[in-house]
């Protein structure tokens, strides 16, 4: 099947070259990349093939080709035209390659490399990967029981993780402003605390939330009094807390803001009450909103930050000022704003002390223009073409951040997100940021076009990607590369009429930043 070699000069036998693809799903399954590669090793050496790249993904799940970085590379470098050094791939089995939920999406990925002349080869399976009839209904079945396999074991871990829950042990997701997570032995006694983002010590340990710095827990007691006693909604409270240089969880780097607020004065962790399964998604599949009557409650869980009675009023007083106001009373709020200012807008709305906050008209009305709309108070069309200008945007700036992505990934160069919004850490220290601009004319009179890109060193960040869009705001029109170190002014403003300014940081695209 595989045991093929190649004729070299002289008459001399060459040693087919072969690639290995290893694959875990979880970081606990210390010896499952060794014990492949042991056996990949075995096969290769029996079969006189001779291995010249491996390609692996640990701790990734097998459901979805996304954040898999190896099988990402693989299919990258089979498809990149510039030739590679092997011929076929050994995979351990089929579920190693993937399980995926449809097994149409394993095959693609594997005729993809068939396509370009490399062929895939399950060593520890029952059948010869030859395209034989046996060998395609053994290799679909396997694929079929892969996917069958997984959903079993999603609800078994499902099953395990709300029997936890029940007992008040956190089941993922952060520990929220005030609280930290700690993992805990069997004993109950306690190991260490984990930092953001960071796993239990051991498998059979257990995580728990406990109270945060005392200053933090002086920070939530303080937000619940100004929203009790002050009259201050989400945006206001937000406000005075930058005001005061007041760190959030994630740092100096981030800020307040209305939705940090509305977290902390809405979630029942503040009383010690552990909430679990508000949401459910099987197989990352998107998230789904469940029914409050699935939740599962675990009261006294942890220490509380609030008393039961301040929770509750802070609840009862956000419904009086939200779901509580007649909804003709929250169009009147409108025109009412809109006579005294001549329009009608989301800072106007949460600067007000006498109208709830742009959110609650948000949830009321599905949206604020949706609102203004039933108001009678349409908002100037400046600010209707300034969203639709937002979305356009938005929708560029998500093609460019998955653009990035894939370029990492082919790259071989590992992506975190930041802590500041459109910034990324490469290789766990070199920090960039991304950032858009759109085209703009600074008056009526100019005929050419300018792109600002605001320098905030406060991020920490070293470089910034720098991205010229169309006038029309669908495409982009330039990408630059800047080291921060060396700019020292708080714009970089870019000139139509100066094409060739920062010619030296230009590139022709993300690919060439990345070196490919």
């Amino acid at each position: 099947m595989a045991n093929k070699t190649n004729q070299g000069p002289a008459g001399t036998r060459v040693r087919q070259g072969v690639a290995l693809y290893m694959r875990m799903s979880t970081d606990g399954q210390i010896g499952s990349i060794p014990t492949q590669r042991i056996a990949l090793t075995a096969y290769a050496r029996r079969h006189r093939m001779e291995i010249v790249k491996e390609y692996t993904d640990s701790g990734k799940s097998g459901l979805t080709i996304k954040q898999r970085k190896g099988l990402l590379s693989l299919i990258h470098d089979v498809t990149s035209g510039a030739g590679v050094p092997f011929q076929a791939v050994l995979v351990y089995d089929v579920t190693r390659w993937g399980r995926f939920q449809d097994p149409d999406e394993s095959a693609h990925y594997e005729f993809i490399c068939k396509n370009a002349g490399i062929k895939i080869l399950y060593v520890a399976e029952q059948f010869n990967n030859d395209d034989s009839l046996a060998s395609l209904i053994l290799k679909t079945v396997s694929r079929v029981r892969a996917a069958e396999d997984s959903r079993e074991k999603s609800a078994k871990v499902v099953a395990g993780q709300a029997r936890l829950a029940r007992q008040g042990f956190k089941q993922g997701g952060p520990a929220g402003y005030g609280l930290r997570r700690v993992s805990l032995e069997k004993n109950g006694n306690v190991r260490r605390e984990l930092a953001n983002g960071e796993r239990k010590s051991a498998l059979t340990d257990r995580v728990a939330l406990v109270l945060g710095p005392e200053h933090e827990i002086a920070v939530v007691r303080r937000i619940y009094d100004w929203y009790l006693a002050g009259d201050l909604q989400d945006a206001a409270i937000s406000r005075a807390l930058n005001a005061e240089a007041i760190p959030t969880e994630y740092g100096l780097g981030r800020t307040w803001t209305a939705p940090i607020v509305h977290r902390i004065l809405t979630s029942e962790k503040y009383i010690g009450t552990a909430i679990y399964n508000r949401t459910t998604q099987r197989m990352q599949t998107v998230a789904v909103r469940t029914p409050e009557s699935s939740w599962i409650r675990k009261r006294n869980a942890f220490p509380a930050l609030i008393d039961v009675a301040t929770f509750q009023r802070a609840q009862e007083l956000r419904r009086c000022r939200g779901r509580g106001i007649p909804t003709e009373v929250l169009l009147d709020m409108l025109r009412m704003l809109y006579r005294e200012n001549g329009k009608v807008s989301t800072d106007l709305i949460n600067q007000d002390p006498r109208v709830p906050s742009a959110t609650t008209f948000t949830n009321r009305f599905q949206s604020l223009t949706k609102a203004y709309f039933l108001a009678g108070v349409a908002p100037h069309p400046r600010g209707v073409r300034h969203v639709e200008k937002y979305r356009k945007t938005e929708a560029v700036r998500s093609r460019i951040f998955l653009e990035i992505c894939e370029c990492v990934v082919a790259a071989n160069v590992s992506l975190e997100p930041g802590h500041s919004r459109n910034t990324f850490v490469l290789n766990g220290r070199i920090q960039a940021q991304v950032i858009v601009s759109r085209a703009e004319r600074f008056n009526r009179s100019a005929k050419v076009n300018r792109w600002c890109f605001p320098i905030d060193k406060r991020l920490g960040t070293q470089f910034l990607i720098a991205v010229q869009l169309e006038p029309d705001d669908t495409g982009v029109r330039a990408v630059y590369l800047f080291d921060l170190a060396s700019i020292d002014v708080p714009v970089l403003l870019m000139r139509e009429e100066r094409p060739d300014e920062f010619i030296d940081n230009h590139y022709p695209d993300l690919a060439a930043i990345f070196g490919y």
